[in-house]
């Protein structure tokens, strides 16, 4: 621990012992609902019941990735050597709580259906969309702490300028997203509206909202010249929809992972070759996560290559 981060640190802490709570309190009201409303329609033992618990857990482990997310970033956190391990060990351990509470719902409807052993059926689908959902969680706070270095390592004379910068950045991204998305329709000739059309597959209204936010941002990183927080934003929105694309079709990749999305859209015809290329570009550069993999300038991502992972955000989902 770091003492000039130590009360930001603290009160992480405290804000995810809530969360968690209240996070594990939905969950269980939601499967009562869904427990209710199978028993009266005489469905309670039917897989469909399973499915619909399966999703609310998933969805609360997403949301509690996303809501440490958006506490951190509200909290004045300084860049110091350790900072990201810090955080991880911090949110792992929270993290496992809310696991172990999550899989002991999951067993407890498994035995309430009658199917005890349908339970080490489908636990692996689930811990995989665990993992995925931590892995997107550590890419995000991995850019937020590479923002905080690049912040640090300012000269003093350079400060002022940030100001601005900042200014101009906060100005643009606390209009609701409007702003941003006249910027984009200029720049890509696609409004929000029209992009929210290409992905109708994705329905679930919280994932749109996560996934027009993080576009909004990696734009704006993009733009600002931090170049690595917007390819590594850029990379995780594509993968998400490719993932959530390839559900819509009722496509299995042979594995859970990026590099297997776009395989799979690959071999069943789903994106033009040259925008798989455009898709496995960003793999390869968000995939320069953490600081010590950077060894020299060689390896940095440039302002011309972040530009290019936002565009593709846009060209892929053309083929949609």
């Amino acid at each position: 621990m770091f003492d000039k981060n130590q009360d930001s640190i603290a009160n992480l802490e405290a804000k995810l012992e809530i969360l968690g709570k209240n996070l594990i309190s939905d969950l269980d009201d939601a499967i009562d609902k869904i427990k209710a409303e199978h028993a009266a329609k005489g469905r309670l033992k039917s897989g469909a019941t399973i499915k619909r618990v399966m999703r609310e857990i998933q969805d609360t482990v997403s949301r509690w990735y996303q809501y440490q997310v958006e506490h951190f970033q509200k909290l004045p956190f300084e860049y110091s050597k350790g900072l990201e391990s810090s955080i991880f060990d911090l949110t792992n351990g929270k993290t496992e709580k809310i696991v172990k509470n999550a899989f002991s719902r999951l067993a407890d409807v498994t035995k309430l259906i009658g199917q005890d052993g349908l339970y080490n059926r489908v636990v692996g689908d689930v811990q995989t969309e665990f993992d995925q959902s931590k892995e997107r969680f550590e890419n995000e706070i991995s850019a937020i702490v590479i923002g905080l270095k690049n912040k640090q390592k300012l000269s003093k004379g350079d400060k002022a300028s940030l100001a601005m910068e900042k200014g101009n950045i906060m100005a643009t991204a606390s209009l609701s997203g409007k702003t941003t998305w006249d910027e984009i329709q200029k720049e890509y000739d696609i409004s929000k509206r029209a992009f929210g059309k290409r992905i109708n597959f994705v329905t679930d209204m919280f994932k749109r909202k996560i996934i027009f936010r993080d576009i909004e941002h990696s734009y704006i990183l993009a733009n600002y010249g931090y170049s690595k927080p917007a390819v590594i934003l850029a990379g995780s929105v594509i993968e998400e929809l490719l993932r959530l694309y390839l559900n819509y079709k009722g496509i299995k990749p042979t594995k859970k992972n990026f590099n297997s999305y776009i395989q799979a859209c690959e071999n069943n015809g789903l994106l033009k070759t040259g925008i798989s290329r455009l898709s496995d570009s960003v793999r390869h550069f968000r995939n320069i996560v953490h600081l010590e993999k950077e060894i020299s300038s060689q390896t940095s991502i440039k302002k011309v290559t972040a530009k290019g992972a936002v565009t593709s955000i846009f060209t892929i989902a053309n083929d949609f």
